[in-house]
């Protein structure tokens, strides 16, 4: 006998501009020549270039972007070659810069409290890198109701980050919390473990 399934799709994120592109811009036009620049995700390039329509990333920076879907979307504003990691994280950004005989400065496009591994890999090894933050995430503003999560329902829940976990736990009461808690919950991504 098949179960009735649907699907409820509740925004657990906001993403929006950072509010200081003018930091932003005094970090872009700090990128020298050589400087290996890293976009962590689609947002970061669509809000790089939303606060630096005319920014030009020399032909001799090493350009690395999280995801093929990032690399696509930054195509059309860079020709430099892009370099995509096999592991689409920031544990194949780090193993591409590994690879590198001698790392440049790293420019780091990303959001405000992101993951913190490529900073922490750059710490260790001694590593220059300046992280740009052009966007942030933080809880949306919703009058939605949750009354979906009371009904005698089997709920999956899909996570992208650990992020949407926290948001989703702030987002509902505590009764409506514990009721999720016993569900399933799948992750995309390796920082939900």
């Amino acid at each position: 006998r098949r179960q009735r399934q649907m699907c409820i799709r509740d925004r657990c994120i906001e993403i929006s501009q950072t509010e200081d592109s003018q930091k932003c811009l005094k970090q872009f036009n700090k990128i020298h020549d050589n400087n290996i620049v890293i976009f962590t995700s689609l947002q970061a390039v669509i809000f790089a270039f939303k606060i630096y329509p005319d920014w030009c990333i020399s032909h001799h920076s090493i350009v690395i972007a999280v995801g093929s879907k990032t690399a696509q979307y930054l195509e059309q504003y860079i020709s430099n070659t892009i370099l995509i990691p096999e592991q689409q994280n920031s544990l194949g950004v780090i193993s591409i810069i590994k690879g590198l005989e001698n790392p440049t400065p790293i420019s780091l496009i990303s959001a405000e409290n992101g993951s913190q591994e490529i900073q922490n890999h750059a710490k260790d090894n001694h590593l220059e890198l300046t992280q740009i933050n052009v966007y942030q995430r933080h809880l949306p503003t919703t009058n939605k109701s949750t009354n979906w999560i009371n009904k005698k329902l089997e709920i999956s829940v899909l996570a992208t980050s650990v992020s949407i976990l926290e948001n989703l736990k702030l987002l509902l009461n505590e009764k409506e919390w514990l009721v999720l808690k016993k569900q399933l919950f799948v992750c995309a991504s390796n920082s939900c473990l």
